[in-house]
């Protein structure tokens, strides 16, 4: 049988369980020490067993509570129901005097099997007045988790306080330094505020890695040593840290080995080394790592070039690239000074340029490079139209249309134009082959479309449907325009056709038509409404007005003859 209990029991508790004899029996005790209650299990062994064990299996105690008065809330009694507590042997690794998580074990004979483990939780002792932390319960201080297998970090994770009691729901966790998806050795921060304002915080360590694969990784980025000297490749190991899935604590500083066959240690250079590392279960993992071999007073400079810039090119940082490296000086503590006053970025020319490195010892080291400055832009090739003709059309002279410029010296440029392929007889895309040259040798190659599409008659613009009175002026050509792509206004030149009497209400369709010099023609038809003339329509009020008048005229006068 067994029983658990989960909630908090402050300063008094009891337990009640029963015997093998079904008698009830209580355990009461009035505990001055603050004692929180987590799980209350009261755990009975099979009947063939001989001891049966009822205590806490999780305490949270102050950091002043003696052993002693934390065991004699565990009770224990033989299969006949009789109290054995007394006799109970006791291993503790507790340290009442710090903050932790312990065990308690308690058996009743060591040659028995049956045995009950105590959690111990050992929080600082609260002081009326004092600014004290939240408690977090459940926290390692190291977890390794499997690449790519997504964990739930605060699962079984509790925070406490003394006053405002569980704050579980409270725990904040950044995980933002954390990549579950790539092999390596993370912070992660919990944080729990209490509603005093107090904050309490723990950073833990998160391995992920490869189940199979050791991990291995460097303090440093880079190895060195002294020219023609043997390595201290102990030196080197202190550097490198190797992680195995299966026991992230082991020590396989014997399973690394280092394979150098490439270093030439009697000359100073730059090498690069493998690094080789045999897990528990014999699977390997390689890294690489560059290897500097140095002078063993002063600073070396690797990796310094020629630059080749173009002209008016500004903001060049003259250190990308340059590895400058000092086997006592810390990289940081160097004093670097790049000297490029000589340079004129302006002006093709080749120049000095000089980097100057003094270590924390005071010595130096001068190296100078050259920057060569030349024209390496090509010319832009610019087209003033669209290249698109009439077929049959004459081809243009290309170069009145395409032209290239050299935007660093803004000097004219050499063309060569192909137009081998464009046939202007027939519709269709061609190709233009155009090169552009300048005089310091840079090319410009590009191919532009050409299309050959038929043949445009003149356009009119302007026509629309009209409205006018009878007895109206009107001219059909008024507001119309005609333009030719190549014959320019033709204006002058439409012929109307369609009869149209402007005095007359009716319809009319009138069409105005226009031809180029091609012989291409053009044409549109509109529609004239003739409405009703605007004397017509006065006439008709003024008859209007003087038939009311007159009737008004005789109804007075009847009404004169009637008064008499």
């Amino acid at each position: 049988m067994r029983t658990v209990v989960k909630g908090l029991f402050v300063l008094f508790y009891m337990f009640m369980y029963t015997s093998i004899a079904g008698e009830e029996v209580s355990a009461e005790r009035d505990h001055q020490a603050f004692l929180t209650l987590t799980n209350c299990n009261v755990i009975e062994t099979d009947q063939s067993n001989s001891v049966y064990f009822i205590g806490k299996e999780e305490v949270i105690v102050d950091t002043d509570l003696s052993l002693n008065e934390l065991t004699e809330e565990v009770y224990a009694c033989n299969q006949e129901g009789k109290d054995v507590s007394h006799k109970l042997e006791v291993y503790s690794d507790v340290d009442f005097k710090k903050e932790g998580k312990y065990q308690i074990i308690y058996k009743l004979d060591h040659l028995l099997q049956e045995t009950f483990i105590q959690t111990v939780f050992v929080k600082e002792k609260y002081h009326e007045g004092n600014k004290q932390e939240p408690t977090f319960i459940g926290i390692h201080d190291s977890y390794v988790l499997e690449v790519s297998r997504k964990v739930d970090l605060l699962d079984g994770i509790y925070a406490y306080d003394r006053i405002d009691g569980d704050l579980t729901s409270d725990i904040q966790l950044n995980m933002n330094n954390l990549d579950i998806n790539q092999e390596g050795k993370y912070l992660i921060e919990y944080n729990v505020t209490n509603s005093r304002g107090i904050k309490k915080t723990k950073e833990v360590i998160v391995y992920v890695l490869d189940k199979e694969l050791p991990y291995i990784t460097t303090e440093v980025d880079f190895f060195k040593t002294i020219v023609e000297t043997e390595p201290n490749r102990t030196e080197w190991l202190e550097q490198i840290r190797v992680y195995d899935f299966n026991n992230v604590d082991e020590d396989l500083s014997e399973r690394i080995s280092f394979d150098d066959h490439d270093v030439n240690y009697d000359k100073i250079g730059k090498y690069e080394i493998t690094i080789t590392v045999s897990g528990l279960n014999n699977h390997k993992r390689t890294i690489k790592r560059p290897l500097y071999v140095l002078e063993p007073e002063t600073p070396s400079l690797f990796n310094v070039k020629t630059f080749i810039m173009n002209l008016k090119t500004y903001d060049i940082d003259w250190l990308s690239g340059v590895d400058i490296i000092d086997y006592k000086t810390n990289q940081n503590a160097l004093i670097i000074e790049v000297y490029d006053n000589r340079i004129n970025l302006e002006k093709e020319g080749t120049y000095p340029l000089y980097y100057l490195v003094k270590d924390s010892d005071g010595h130096k080291k001068l190296k100078t490079t050259k920057v060569i400055v030349a024209d390496l832009k090509a010319p832009d090739i610019c087209i003033e139209e669209d290249l698109i003709f009439e077929v049959d059309s004459m081809p243009p002279i290309w170069e009145f249309i395409i032209s290239a410029i050299d935007q660093e010296t803004e000097d004219n440029t050499e063309l060569e134009i192909d137009p081998s392929e464009i046939d202007f007889s027939e519709l269709g895309t061609y190709p233009l082959y155009v090169k552009a040259f300048d005089k310091q040798g840079n090319v410009t190659e590009d191919v532009y479309e050409v299309e050959i599409v038929p043949k445009e008659g003149p356009v009119l613009f302007g026509i629309k449907d009209q409205s006018i009175r009878a007895g109206d002026s009107y001219n059909p050509l008024e507001g119309i325009k005609a333009i030719d792509l190549h014959d320019g206004d033709l204006t002058d030149q439409i012929k109307v056709s369609g009869f149209y009497d402007s005095f007359k209400e009716g319809t009319y369709a009138i069409t105005l038509s226009i031809k180029d010099s091609d012989g291409n023609l053009n044409s549109d038809t509109f529609i004239l409404s003739v409405d009703e003339s605007h004397y017509k329509i006065v006439s008709f009020y003024i008859v209007v007005v003087g038939v009311i008048f007159l009737i008004l005229s005789a109804i007075v006068m009847i009404g004169k003859q009637d008064n008499d």
